[in-house]
């Protein structure tokens, strides 16, 4: 992300958002400003070296984008999936039949595959893309029950969850 400072008029990053901070200060500051892409922007990302690391870092994502949606009201959707087809997929191939306990690997394939085609990927990196995309989804998606968890339990004791406080 690019800003002009003269605009900013001394906003920051708020302190109190360990992640999701570049998307509450998105959210905050695009109120006062206009905002537009750079198509020519080129971005450098650290990527996490091990599939531990990078299911740790989706599992905090997936809990902030909770608190984030609690605190602003903003919720998207999509930002639920990994959570409902993993949840869905449990329970019916527990009720139902075992073969639905393959909806959540078939949502990882069909991210893969789209996410190939539009790309144009190598084939031969195919299989890496699928592995990226369960460990993503299963991060992501733990952490967004376990918001969901801790939420559920601060309605019930009608106390702040310990992150609000």
């Amino acid at each position: 992300m690019a800003v002009r400072a003269d605009l900013l008029a001394g906003a920051r990053f708020d302190p109190a958002w360990v992640h999701a901070e570049d998307v509450e200060f998105v959210d905050r500051i695009k109120r006062r400003h206009r905002w537009a892409l750079a198509p020519g922007a080129a971005v450098r990302h650290e990527s996490r070296p091990t599939p531990r690391d990078y299911l740790s870092q989706m599992y905090r994502y997936g809990l902030w984008k909770v608190r984030y949606a609690a605190t602003t009201g903003f919720v998207r959707p999509v930002d639920f999936l990994p959570s409902a087809v993993m949840v869905a997929s449990v329970v019916a191939g527990i009720v139902a039949s075992p073969w639905l306990l393959l909806a959540y690997p078939a949502m990882n394939l069909a991210e893969t595959a789209f996410v190939a085609v539009y790309r144009k990927a190598p084939a031969r990196l195919w299989p890496l893309m699928f592995a990226g995309w369960v460990v993503k989804n299963t991060g992501w998606g733990a952490g967004v029950l376990t918001a969901l968890a801790q939420q559920a339990a601060a309605a019930v004791t009608r106390r702040q969850p310990a992150w609000a406080r």
